[in-house]
């Protein structure tokens, strides 16, 4: 029975990979992974020197001190402050991952191989996963490189629990947009699902009643951790953030399974 939903998982998965070379989208998606992995110590590094050359009159007559150089702590929370744009191109990327095929009339094709219903959104799955762990373990290589050249180097243990939190909201925001493209017909739907989520998250991130329950508060937290304060356990965060990905999942395959494509 499990050999027969996932039949044709394989030639499915190497057509995903082929997909997401040949559209572009796994380079531009590891170029701004990249970006933001180099871009975040760089920037911490260049601000004095950014302020020093902006006359205070371009500024409305105020004049910005920086009371101590900047440090390896300024840059990592500069980079869980930059890797919040990640799930917006991540909904992006993952908007026509059912619904583009769909809409060209794809997916009836490959279906009607030997290939199953699961098979086909577990590969997607799969692929968009890879894809966005890979781009964000590219962005954590580039982040620790440039930071221990230019400060010092990272506390492997905290940088390593700093991108797991960061992974865990983008997962999500993956998943809710897959689902969005498996049940809903076209990809600006898709997408409209994955920003309302994401954008809703990020609101009751902002609310300190609520915010550890939200995943977006994953984000805080991770800045918290990496700025050397000591952040409330995100046990809630961690796990609404997880049921909301294996639940999206869950109902993607359901809906799939019984509509007709």
């Amino acid at each position: 029975m499990k050999g027969a939903r996932l039949g044709g998982l394989g030639p499915m998965l190497g057509k995903e990979v082929r997909e997401v070379v040949r559209t572009g989208r796994l380079a531009v998606a590891l170029v701004a992974y990249l970006l933001v992995g180099l871009g975040s110590p760089l920037s911490a590094k260049a601000l004095p020197l950014i302020l020093d050359l902006v006359p205070p009159e371009q500024m409305g007559g105020m004049e910005i001190l920086l009371t101590q150089d900047p440090t390896a702590t300024d840059a990592l929370v500069q980079y869980a402050k930059n890797f919040q744009v990640l799930p917006v191109l991540a909904v992006l990327l993952v908007m026509g991952t059912v619904s583009g095929e769909r809409a060209r009339n794809i997916t009836p094709m490959l279906l009607s191989r030997p290939l199953s219903r699961h098979a086909y959104l577990v590969a997607k799955i799969l692929v968009a996963g890879a894809l966005h762990t890979s781009g964000t373990l590219l962005a954590a290589a580039g982040c620790a490189l440039y930071t221990g050249i230019l400060f010092h180097p990272v506390d492997p243990a905290g940088f390593l629990a700093l991108n797991g939190l960061l992974l865990l909201f983008l997962g999500s925001t993956v998943a809710v947009t897959i689902l969005g493209s498996t049940a809903l017909r076209s990809t600006g739907a898709a997408a409209g699902l994955g920003f309302v989520y994401y954008a809703a998250c990020v609101a009751l991130a902002a609310l300190p009643s609520l915010g550890r329950w939200s995943p977006a508060g994953l984000l805080a937290t991770a800045s918290d951790l990496v700025a050397g304060r000591v952040p409330e356990a995100p046990i809630a965060g961690v796990a609404i953030a997880s049921g909301v990905a294996l639940a999206a999942l869950a109902l993607a395959d359901r809906i799939l399974a019984r509509r007709e494509v």
